[in-house]
């Protein structure tokens, strides 16, 4: 009789563990499959709702990613947001700050890859210099430069090619 009871006990507790493992499993795996469809709970309206992703990168990379104001992580990097208006920024140290503020949608991809950071401190260097320049016509390309002058009182033609635009 005393081990019909504990016989008894024991089959109650391993059918108890068991189910207790099988629900927490179930439960986990339907949180795993929302989550990796990008859904998630907004604590704000208390519901669950799908996100919209967002891909990061920076020219230089290594910059950090703000959204909202809130950091993330450094370029290039990826986040999942939630629907709505939101303020994106990317800060590199001797850099100046890049921000752009977009309407994310759920169920999307914006890719924000084309954040060139411009440094603070910029050097220019003299590539030509022209004597007595009169005016100066650029190509529709953007490749060649006129320039018209007098030296000596006769008229001037200086047709000059920009370096990065120079045969090799």
């Amino acid at each position: 009789m005393y081990q019909k009871k504990n016989r008894t006990k024991e089959l109650a507790r391993r059918t108890f563990v068991y189910t207790l493992m099988t629900l927490s499993l179930i439960i986990l795996l339907t949180f795993l499959t929302f989550r990796m469809l990008g859904y998630t709970f907004d604590p704000n309206t208390k519901e669950l709702q799908q996100t919209g992703l967002v891909q990061y990168e920076s020219h230089p990379s290594g910059a950090l990613v703000y959204v909202d104001d809130m950091e993330l992580r450094r370029t290039p990097t990826k986040s999942t947001v939630l629907p709505g208006k939101h303020t994106f920024s990317m800060k590199l140290d001797k850099y100046e700050p890049w921000q752009k503020t977009l309407n994310i949608k759920s169920d999307t991809v914006t890719n924000l890859n084309y954040a060139r950071l411009i440094p603070t401190k910029r050097e220019t260097t003299e590539v030509k210099t022209f004597d007595s320049l009169q005016s100066v016509s650029l190509s529709p390309a953007g490749n060649f430069l006129m320039g018209f002058g007098v030296k000596d009182k006769t008229p001037i033609n200086d047709n000059w090619r920009h370096p990065r635009h120079e045969q090799r």
